[in-house]
């Protein structure tokens, strides 16, 4: 308990201090260089489409099974200026631009630009069917930054009462020449720990430890077509039927002395098998990984949970890309509930906020809402959670008014497929998970305890976003959450289990499953009187024949950080 007591003294003190470095860190911006703008959430579409695009199984391309989004090919970025003398600007731009505003020659006719003296607004149209439309200014007062605004709607902006939100910007794109469409992960050659030939002419490699990266084949001889199995064990990587295992590629190589793979993949162990016409004499790679310095550290007196944290924060830094990915060998997708693990675990390993922001743009996509994130209902849920954690661990106020008008969306979309008694339960092209549990769970034909727990919680994000940029409808929301989370108890209870049952069947009557979920969160967000939580932990927490969870993703506090799992 008093480890405990300490470990969330310990949290709310490093919230504390990211606040105040996010706050320096404005402050600071306020009178740095320009950088370039662009709409919210376009660059991590563009990006994480991109990224997600390059899933491979069975030695094919494997899309992803939700709706995607694209970035708005056409964007107005504006700025109101007041100008004591004319001022010339150094200006570009990702693909085609006007620059429009009362007394401004129309036009971008070079990469120098002259704005008159006086009060006016800047519009600066920018369209790009390709790349994220982008704009950069640079001047001696007039320079791109978040003080701009950024507007898909064009003429229409601002009907409707919703303001434009503020353009998103970087500071590692401050020059020209450092455009968000040409930025690329890094590489650095790295050697495999051990290379023999196995079977006569196949090759077998370890790299001594889980890696991401492009796969080099040195020594290539012939002209012909290679299979490459990736693994994380070396029964994987060591498998020839092509049934057997998923992580294989068959690419065509040579002539020549080196080959990389088009593709960069997660891996520890590799065999090359060279098909016809090549040999291969060895391997290495250019890993690949994100440029980030990592922040916290852990050491105990445990070697084994020193073991764990060293596993966790390397699998970590390997499944950041552009994003957060699920898995680096096969999913390399972002899911909502894995990545809230990454988010949580993030903010105390590295600086990562941009990433935390670009998977979150990511992952929320567009309009209009067509289905859940991840077509997953509970990762809808968790999508809010995670926003309004990124605020706690951040304090990046900006965030929240780029990105409320998606959530107030996803929560309209998420309130018009509740049911008559406004629960969430099962629907058309909705997927309950919950967790890969070890037994079937009765999800369907009626209404879960959990899901109404995750909704109550996703709720109350919402409205605390709302009433921390002064947006209105934080009342409507939080009398929803209140409803239903006042019901979940009585609904849900099960005097002879002494304990919340998983479902509620439509007639009425409960299901006869008894699962941790509801329990656990209904202990962690204070839905027990002291007899009630007694009650669960008995029977449920310290019950070992209630089923075990599979999923980290429903084995948290609110306040916890874990490390990100593999599907």
């Amino acid at each position: 308990m008093k480890m405990t007591r300490q470990l969330l003294a310990a949290g709310r003190l490093f919230r504390r201090i990211a606040f105040l470095a996010s706050v320096a860190g404005a402050l600071a911006a306020c009178g740095a260089d320009a950088s370039w703008i662009w709409y919210p959430g376009d660059y991590a579409l563009w990006r994480g489409n991109d990224l997600q695009s390059r899933r491979i199984e069975f030695g094919g391309g494997y899309p992803v099974f939700w709706a995607s989004y694209a970035a708005h090919p056409l964007v107005d970025f504006t700025k109101t200026v007041d100008l004591k003398a004319p001022e010339e600007v150094d200006i570009a731009w990702e693909g085609v631009c006007r620059i429009t505003g009362k007394g401004l020659m129309p036009g971008v006719v070079s990469n120098r630009y002259v704005f008159p003296a006086g009060k006016y607004t800047i519009t600066a149209r920018v369209y790009s069917q390709g790349r994220p439309p982008a704009l950069y200014v640079n001047g001696a007062t007039i320079k791109t930054d978040s003080s701009w605004r950024a507007d898909w709607r064009v003429q229409a902006s601002g009907l409707g009462g919703i303001p434009a939100p503020p353009a998103e910007t970087r500071t590692a794109f401050d020059a020209p020449s450092k455009r968000p469409a040409v930025c690329v992960l890094e590489t650095k050659p790295a050697e495999a720990a051990s290379v023999k030939k196995i079977h006569g002419n196949h090759l077998f490699a370890d790299f001594g430890r889980e890696t991401f990266g492009f796969l080099k084949l040195l020594g290539v001889s012939g002209k012909g077509k290679v299979r490459i199995v990736y693994g994380e064990s070396e029964p994987e990587a060591l498998c020839v039927d092509p049934e057997g295992t998923d992580q294989w590629e068959i690419l065509d190589v040579g002539p020549g002395e080196s080959f990389r793979t088009p593709v960069a993949r997660g891996w520890r162990y590799v065999q090359v098998i060279p098909l016809d016409g090549v040999s291969v004499r060895g391997v290495s790679m250019d890993e690949q990984l994100c440029p980030l310095a990592r922040a916290g550290a852990f050491r105990c007196s445990d070697p084994l949970v020193n073991r764990i944290w060293d596993v966790s924060a390397r699998t970590l830094e390997i499944t950041t890309r552009e994003i957060f990915i699920e898995g680096a060998k096969r999913d390399r997708w972002t899911w909502s509930g894995d990545a809230r693990q990454s988010y949580l675990m993030s903010y105390y390993l590295f600086d990562s906020q941009d990433l935390c922001k670009d998977s979150l743009f990511y992952q929320r996509g567009g309009d209009p809402v067509v289905m859940h994130v991840n077509q997953i209902m509970d990762y809808t849920f968790y999508w809010f959670m995670s926003v309004r954690e990124y605020y706690q661990y951040t304090g990046d106020r900006r965030f929240l008014e780029q990105v409320f008008d998606r959530m107030v969306s996803l929560m309209d979309f998420t309130i018009a497929r509740l049911d008559a008694h406004g629960r969430p339960r099962n629907g058309y092209r909705d997927w309950m998970f919950i967790d890969w549990a070890p037994q079937p769970l009765h999800n369907a034909g009626g209404v879960t305890s959990f899901e109404q727990m995750l909704l109550v919680e996703a709720l109350e994000a919402l409205a605390d976003v709302a009433d921390t940029i002064k947006r209105p409808g934080p009342d409507a929301w939080r009398a929803r959450a209140k409803k239903l989370r006042a019901e979940i108890v009585p609904l849900f209870w099960n005097a002879e289990k002494g304990a919340l049952m998983h479902l509620l069947k439509d007639d009425g009557t409960l299901d006869p499953q008894l699962t941790r979920y509801p329990n656990m969160f209904g202990l962690a967000w204070g839905y027990f009187d002291a007899a009630q939580r007694d009650s669960v932990l008995k029977n449920v927490i310290f019950n070992d024949a209630v089923m075990k969870i599979q999923t980290p993703s429903t084995n948290w506090r609110r306040s916890a950080a874990s490390g990100s799992r593999r599907r």
